[in-house]
């Protein structure tokens, strides 16, 4: 009888350990962006390679400093803080957390902000878990940032939870005596090809009728830019990216996205073009179309980005990252911050490793 109870327990315990440790993607599985979560003046997201990042915000923006973290899974994870700062004229700051100093250091260029690694940034993080305020100061005293900490013993517990670190000594907010964290899988790895060069280029008139088609000239009252870009010769057959100028604003510029394709060896034949397929749509799509934001493409690497913002102070938006693998775009990267309140640090929802073959 005790043997059984003792067998019982043994497969229970096996089974607990089995819920508790993450398991990995899928590799052949279509992206799955991770959500934002806010709490009150906080928002944090962790990816699918389970780093975890979280951005506070402001309404007072002429007074407002923000937060950002960064951390890596597993035990020795990489944790960054950062501070960021309104005054660009500023080249030192204190922190004070509670009216209590807690922090002086050398403001850097990069986003004007106290950088903070190492053993100093996690001991500051556990402090604002359970502070009320923490105000930035210059040398002579001046206050040059206010950060709200409301939300953040949430945010950062949201954290712990994510990394499976609840219950270890390396949790931020629900600490415990265990040392070991279960490990989580790796991002995954994207394939990419760098093909051959492509032989000639669409006419004048396979263009003109494109342009027709995509509907892009009646948003733009009649101009309309058609960009073409070599992806290279694949599969036998020569590829090209088209984006076409379909909308623009004070801080947002659309292009609809077409894939160009003909056989390699027939030159002398027509292009064909149809919607530039994606493994994962970017943030915009108009008309069943792939609509991209302020799109930029790099022929070195095929690489192409997007990035949509909600307000021209960019404290707010989604942007997307892909790399061509000689049939599609494959997204290895994606970000978000879907609340406008002052942070410009857009949290990253997707990772994945690009290997070029």
């Amino acid at each position: 009888m005790m043997r059984a109870i003792i067998l019982a327990a043994a497969m229970l315990a096996v089974a607990s350990s089995a819920m508790a440790a993450p398991r990995p993607t899928p590799k052949r599985s279509a992206p799955k962006p991770a959500i934002v979560k806010t709490f009150k003046d906080w928002s944090v997201a962790c990816d699918n390679g389970y780093r975890c990042e979280a951005t506070s915000h402001s309404d007072d923006y002429d007074n407002a400093a923000t937060v950002f973290i960064s951390r890596k899974a597993g035990n020795g994870g990489e944790l960054k803080l950062r501070i960021r700062l309104r005054d660009d004229t500023i080249d030192r700051a204190s922190l004070y957390l509670n009216r209590r100093k807690i922090y002086e250091g050398q403001v850097s260029a990069i986003k004007n902000s106290l950088a903070i690694d190492g053993r100093s940034s996690i001991g500051l993080i556990r402090a604002m878990a359970r502070g009320a305020t923490l105000n930035a100061r210059s040398k002579d005293g001046t206050l040059i940032g206010k950060v709200s900490l409301a939300g953040a013993s949430a945010a950062l517990r949201y954290m712990d939870d994510k990394q499976y670190r609840v219950g270890s000594k390396s949790a931020f907010v629900a600490r415990g005596p265990a040392i070991r964290i279960p490990r989580v899988p790796a991002p995954p790895n994207v394939k990419a090809v760098l093909g051959n060069e492509v032989r000639g280029l669409p006419k004048a008139e396979e263009l003109e009728a494109l342009v027709n088609r995509s509907l892009c000239r009646e948003e733009m009252d009649g101009a309309v830019d058609a960009n073409v870009s070599p992806l290279g010769s694949h599969h036998g057959k020569d590829q090209l990216l088209i984006l076409i100028e379909c909308g623009r604003g004070a801080y947002n510029m659309s292009s609809v996205a077409y894939l160009a394709d003909r056989q390699t060896d027939r030159v002398s034949k027509a292009w064909r073009f149809r919607p530039m397929p994606f493994d994962y749509l970017p943030s915009g799509i108009s008309k069943n179309r792939p609509m991209l934001i302020n799109a930029g493409f790099d022929e070195s690497d095929l690489t192409l980005s997007t990035a949509s913002k909600g307000r021209g102070l960019g404290d707010c938006g989604s942007s997307e990252s892909y790399v061509w693998n000689g049939t599609k775009f494959r997204l290895y990267e994606a970000t978000l911050l879907d609340t406008c309140r002052g942070s410009t640090d857009w949290l990253t929802i997707w990772r994945a490793n690009i290997v070029y073959e």
